[in-house]
């Protein structure tokens, strides 16, 4: 993994932990599959958040003449929350339980345009989200509510 995407995957994480807005989330995962179905071995007390890697860096000339190049990190992030009711899972119920839809609200005001004071990163974006429910069939008696989103974050190299 690029020294500059593991110092994104940290820092997101420390972001995310350290947010009053964000204060429900339970687990924070850095994992390293780009694999946005993957669950932790060890299964956590929901609400959670699995971050990890999607494409590492695509550049591209920005500044052609001066040699300058635009690097963008991309970076997926998943949260599922536990849900007995599909309504309550993907809207919340109005009081601690935070759905998917409302959590999607929370995770944009929180990270889109924050670079974290990463040194070089000059842009950040909240992007591209998709809802899905995971069933875990009838012996198990709840499923997770979860979206799905990619952060992209660019910075400016020569």
């Amino acid at each position: 993994m690029a020294s500059k995407t593991k110092t994104i995957l940290e820092a997101l994480q420390d972001e995310i932990e350290g947010s009053a807005t964000l204060s429900y989330i339970e687990t924070v995962f850095v994992v390293q599959s780009p694999n946005a179905a993957y669950l932790p071995e060890t299964f956590p007390n929901p609400p959670f958040v699995l971050i990890y890697p999607l494409q590492h860096e695509f550049q591209r000339m920005c500044i052609p003449s001066e040699g300058f190049h635009e690097v963008k990190y991309q970076i997926g992030l998943s949260y599922f929350q536990e849900y007995y009711d599909a309504d309550k899972g993907m809207l919340g119920d109005g009081g601690d339980m935070v759905g998917a839809t409302e959590a999607e609200l929370d995770f944009q005001s929180v990270l889109d345009n924050n670079t974290m004071s990463i040194s070089g990163l000059v842009d950040a974006w909240f992007k591209s989200v998709s809802y899905s429910p995971i069933s875990f069939g009838q012996a198990i008696e709840f499923s997770l509510a979860q979206f799905h989103a990619t952060l992209e974050y660019y910075a400016i190299g020569d």
